[in-house]
């Protein structure tokens, strides 16, 4: 299903931008173009042919590799994708990474210790952070941690002074991995201190949802008989819960975790906004505001793209975390 799903999303997002009453002729040509340059520009990029002619003549450039040319930017947008996507990787794995790491077994304690005192504790901070909205967790840590306490970089990935002085050698793109391995420290420290904020406000976030699917789930298991029969044969409780319980427990959270992190693969714009992160969120949101055709299309197949690919993933590990559920 994943080529079919990509081919509808190409067909819809492809018509509602070429539908929307604005002339990207009249953008690329600026306010004082003449109705003679319009029309030559119309006839350069297709867009005087019938609708469905110029998605054909899209999908062959997509497929070779060719979104176009970004209006605001006036780069290929592939390579404005490559530029903006490392920046939205690294925040995003770094964040969901630690997320499990605390998520899952703070759900597993919340659930083999229900209706006491942690149990309680644990709902507390995960009812918090889902009522929490984000963007005012992320100007409140800037509030407090930069602005009164100057603790941390109010924004952006990094220092410009640090940069200009102690150059990045960008391998990856991912700044905290190319400074590691060069041994650029004094980069590699701006790097730490400029993504503690934006992580920080996405963990708290993605722990309330994951924390809460784990205790749930895990009270589910919990409560199935060969759990039981297990307990009443005497079997440590660090073996029943860790070894049986979790396994199965963890399908659901899996789900949630893999959808989640695909979208927000996909530009989390709530923070990138907050924190000036210069990933793909942040690119989409400038290109939605100067009504960039082109970078609009490059930057939904890109999420598109990465939202299936996880969701194959995810599939995947089904049959890895139970193995009675096998793929014919």
């Amino acid at each position: 299903m994943l080529v079919p799903v990509l081919l509808g999303v190409s067909v819809v997002m492809f018509f509602i931008t070429h539908v929307v009453p604005s002339s990207p002729a009249r953008l690329i040509g600026g306010p004082h173009a003449t109705e003679e340059t319009i029309r030559q520009i119309e006839s350069e990029l297709g867009l005087d042919r019938p609708l469905h002619l110029q998605y054909g003549i899209y999908i062959r450039k997509v497929l070779s590799g060719d979104f176009g040319i970004s209006i605001h930017s006036r780069n290929p947008v592939i390579e404005d994708l490559k530029n903006y996507f490392p920046a939205t990787f690294e925040l995003t794995s770094l964040a969901m990474l630690i997320t499990l790491i605390i998520g899952i077994p703070l759900g597993v304690f919340s659930a083999t210790h229900k209706d006491r005192a942690a149990d309680h504790a644990t709902r507390l901070f995960s009812l918090s952070g889902v009522a929490m909205p984000l963007f005012w967790l992320g100007l409140l840590l800037q509030l407090l941690l930069s602005s009164y306490f100057k603790l941390l970089p109010v924004g952006g990935r990094i220092d410009p002074l640090v940069t200009l002085l102690h150059p990045i050698r960008h391998m990856s793109g991912l700044y905290l991995i190319d400074t590691l391995i060069t041994g650029n420290w004094p980069a590699f420290k701006s790097a730490v201190l400029h993504i503690i904020l934006p992580t920080t406000t996405l963990v708290y976030f993605l722990l309330a949802t994951l924390t809460r699917m784990s205790r749930s789930s895990m009270l589910e298991i919990l409560r199935q008989d060969y759990i039981r029969n297990a307990m009443a044969d005497g079997l440590p409780e660090k073996t029943i819960f860790y070894r049986y319980a979790l396994r199965n427990a963890l399908i659901p959270t899996v789900t949630i975790a893999g959808l989640t992190y695909g979208l927000l693969l996909g530009g989390d714009f709530l923070v990138e906004i907050i924190y000036s992160w210069p990933g793909l969120g942040f690119y989409a949101v400038g290109s939605m505001a100067s009504l960039d055709f082109p970078a609009i299309m490059g930057v939904t197949m890109l999420v598109a793209v990465i939202f299936v690919t996880v969701n194959l993933i995810v599939d995947i590990l089904y049959a890895v975390l139970d193995p009675r559920i096998r793929y014919g």
